[in-house]
């Protein structure tokens, strides 16, 4: 269950990403993350997949998939649908470089938890595509934790690479 602070956190999260200013974005992306709600991770997905729209009328989010008839819309805070709208009335938000690269570690870190074994084994995978601090960091701590001998070797392939690629100090990154 989700703390009640927790869920707060979670419904004022999503509103903050309809803004026009990545560095924002980037920030709210990183409080959603940081909340880890049961949500979180279809919520990431859809703003990495170009799927999630705000309404311009009162900002709230949604995941939208276009239509013939306009936005099939389910509800950002609890993904129950909530039927169809003219696209019009919604802006989608978009996302830059940076913000995609960040959203694709932070769904990788989130599947490294997964209790399916190849689920975690294509998040290193995902994870080794574009090494950086924080993954290598993800990959040490998940070292420690992964039961599984082919995720486990993956990662530490993943390190022995981060270590060849950035000397010694790849070791200072976590």
């Amino acid at each position: 269950p989700v703390a009640a602070s927790e869920g707060a956190t979670f419904e004022q999260a999503p509103g903050a990403l309809a803004t026009s200013n990545f560095k924002h974005k980037e920030r709210a992306a990183g409080e959603l993350i940081g909340v880890r709600h049961a949500n979180t991770r279809a919520v990431l997905e859809a703003l990495l997949e170009g799927h999630l729209y705000y309404r311009k009328a009162d900002k709230r989010v949604f995941i939208g998939v276009t239509q013939e008839a306009g936005l099939e819309l389910r509800d950002a805070l609890t993904l129950q649908s909530a039927g169809t709208a003219d696209a019009a009335d919604f802006s989608k938000i978009a996302t830059n470089n940076q913000l995609r690269k960040t959203l694709r570690s932070a769904l990788a870190s989130f599947d490294l938890t997964a209790p399916d074994a190849q689920v975690r084994l294509a998040a290193v995978n995902e994870m080794l595509r574009s090494l950086d601090a924080d993954s290598i960091s993800i990959l040490r701590a998940r070292e420690r934790d992964e039961k599984d001998t082919s995720v486990r070797q993956a990662v530490r392939t993943g390190l022995a690479i981060a270590d060849l690629n950035h000397g010694d100090g790849a070791r200072g990154f976590g």
